[in-house]
């Protein structure tokens, strides 16, 4: 038995929708390359500050898109909630509920049982709120002939 995800996941982060990851301070820091590369003697500290601050203008642009724009925390949540069983009660509710089902030999009718069985479990789990946007599907293989 297998329990898959059929939703993609979706992501409003404006990270796709154009615009530069540097803030509009890609000429800042050319200048300030530029002026590292035109030093008499190259300076190690002075290229290092350079790229520390692209560094921290990247991370902060990243730590934005991923924490806030696209959420990776509710993501992380759904897939605990989910997928590692963190919300053990879904699956206690669905194998009592479909013990029957899978006690018995897979026929034709075990998989649409079965999913028939898992709806009814998340119904009774599942708040009518939690916007997840996840459906899925049991499938049962039938064995060999």
């Amino acid at each position: 038995m297998l329990v898959t995800d059929e939703a993609g996941v979706k992501s409003s982060s404006s990270l796709y929708r154009g615009g530069s990851i540097f803030e509009e301070k890609e000429i800042i820091f050319a200048r300030q390359l530029l002026s590292v590369q035109h030093l008499p003697l190259f300076s190690l500290i002075a290229a290092e500050e350079v790229v520390m601050d692209i560094y921290a203008c990247i991370s902060a642009r990243l730590w934005h898109y991923i924490m806030k724009e696209a959420n990776l925390l509710e993501h992380i949540r759904v897939f605990k909630n989910h997928f590692l069983l963190g919300r053990g009660e879904l699956f206690s509710s669905f194998l009592a509920l479909a013990d029957q089902i899978l006690r018995s030999p897979p026929n034709n009718n075990t998989e649409h049982d079965a999913n028939i069985a898992f709806q009814q479990a998340v119904g009774e789990v599942v708040s009518a709120d939690d916007e997840t946007g996840f459906s899925f599907r049991v499938h049962i293989s039938l064995p060999e002939k």
